[in-house]
């Protein structure tokens, strides 16, 4: 009888424990997460403005998506996050238009880690934050301050040949509320010519 009790006792104790394990993994993810953003700036950063833009933004970019595939599949393996995707190839068809909506901060990551070529339309908010700057840059990311900007950078990266990813909201989805979409991804797939 007394086995049984300490069994139930274990058993009450486990979602308890995994959690906390859980908070634990969170934290360590996304002190991982901003380390990069600071070693990239300092290290990474610098030798690629060596370079000129173009050569320099396919290395930045499949860095950064190497970084975000690593980041998200330990997020996977801990249990932070539970993750299915189907037919991911359809991603990395060149001159696509990527257009998702954002309910959460992960979206990008999983995104960018799953298309290894992909320019972003970006927060411009960001470029003000000096750990996302440097790798902001290096990619060759558009920031969404100025439409007509953002539309011909993009509109550029579409006939080269990149992945473009947009979230049409321009930024997070609210718990709870109808998602207002821009016009910027309906114009960019008619005159951009994206797939």
């Amino acid at each position: 009888m007394s086995v049984a009790t300490d069994n139930r006792d274990q058993s009450r104790q486990r979602p308890q424990d995994y959690y906390v394990l859980r908070f634990i993994c969170t934290g360590l993810a996304f002190f991982c997460f901003g380390l990069f953003g600071l070693l990239f700036r300092l290290f990474v950063y610098p030798p690629l403005l060596l370079l000129r833009r173009d050569p320099g933004q396919p290395l930045a970019r499949r860095l950064i998506s190497g970084f975000f595939r690593t980041f998200v599949e330990t997020l996977r393996l801990t249990g932070v996050l539970t993750l299915h995707i189907d037919r991911p190839e359809n991603l990395r068809t060149p001159g696509a238009l990527i257009v998702a909506n954002h309910p959460s901060l992960l979206d990008v990551v999983i995104l960018i880690g799953l298309i290894p070529d992909a320019c972003c339309i970006v927060n411009e908010s960001l470029w003000s934050n000096a750990l996302m700057k440097g790798p902001l840059n290096a990619a060759g990311y558009i920031p969404n301050g100025d439409p007509a900007q953002t539309f011909d950078a993009a509109q550029r990266y579409l006939k080269e040949g990149s992945p473009v990813v947009i979230f049409p909201e321009g930024t997070r989805t609210e718990r709870g509320s109808r998602p207002v979409f821009g016009r910027s991804a309906a114009n960019l797939s008619v005159r951009g010519g994206a797939l």
